[in-house]
């Protein structure tokens, strides 16, 4: 029984981790598709797949959520809502430079949008904390990008107070 339970759970991971890649590909490009992953109830799932066991679910997780919120105000609202943030800020220490990118590009999205900014951008400055020095370099490179697209990114930076950590990063 125990076998048959741990081979189930094994095709479940394997199931969550192709409909993740599955999802992030037909998401690319289509606000159709956007909207009717986002209908259907795709982003909580998603969501939860960022803590995923498995390293590549929660890589495909990541870049289904990022192409969920490209371009896709109603999706990047959904998912803060969902609570994508915090795990998507977690990912950034990935092993996987690929999964590393997907959160950080699927932040990126997510702090377009004004009532997700500052949630964006205090997860990114508490990161600059981490022990991880990928984690540190992918978040000081995510704040770099939002500090180039606007006064108002540049505010909301200061004010999240990233200064200090970005000079200790200077060694």
């Amino acid at each position: 029984k125990e076998e048959t339970e741990e081979a189930a759970a094994n095709v479940a991971r394997f199931a969550h981790c192709k409909a993740s890649g599955c999802l992030a590909t037909l998401a690319i490009g289509s606000t159709e598709n956007q909207g009717a992953i986002a209908n259907a109830g795709g982003i909580a799932p998603l969501v939860g797949l960022l803590t995923s066991e498995s390293a590549v679910t929660a890589q495909y997780a990541a870049a289904a959520l990022q192409s969920l919120a490209r371009d896709h105000t109603e999706n990047q609202m959904n998912l803060a809502k969902a609570g994508a943030i915090g795990p998507l800020a977690n990912l950034l220490g990935s092993d996987s430079a690929a999964t590393q990118e997907h959160a950080g590009g699927a932040l990126l999205f997510l702090a377009s949008h004004e009532a997700s900014r500052d949630a964006v951008v205090k997860r990114l400055v508490a990161v600059l904390d981490a022990r991880s020095a990928g984690a540190q370099m992918k978040a000081a490179e995510a704040l770099a990008v939002l500090a180039a697209r606007s006064d108002e990114n540049r505010r909301a930076i200061t004010a999240a107070s990233a200064i200090v950590p970005l000079v200790k990063l200077l060694g």
